[in-house]
């Protein structure tokens, strides 16, 4: 189906992001990067989608030092 405005998103993400690690070392994974994009209201605006996705992140790894870039596109 066609995109449809105001309905429609697209978020990208390196692998840094969903393979980031805790203290522990247990990684983020995708779904959790995917969950900050479905309970976003379906017209967010990309902004506050970079935003939420950055602080899911900033809540998982805690302070730990990245092993990888961390690039989130909305």
């Amino acid at each position: 189906r066609p995109w449809q405005a105001g309905r429609d998103q697209l978020l990208l993400f390196t692998d840094g992001v969903s393979d980031a690690r805790d203290r522990q070392g247990r990684v983020l994974g995708e779904a959790a990067v995917l969950d900050v994009a479905r309970a976003a209201a379906p017209a967010a605006d990309p902004e506050l989608l970079l935003r939420r996705a950055f602080a899911r992140l900033d809540a998982h790894t805690e302070g730990a030092p990245p092993r990888d870039d961390l690039t989130v596109l909305a």
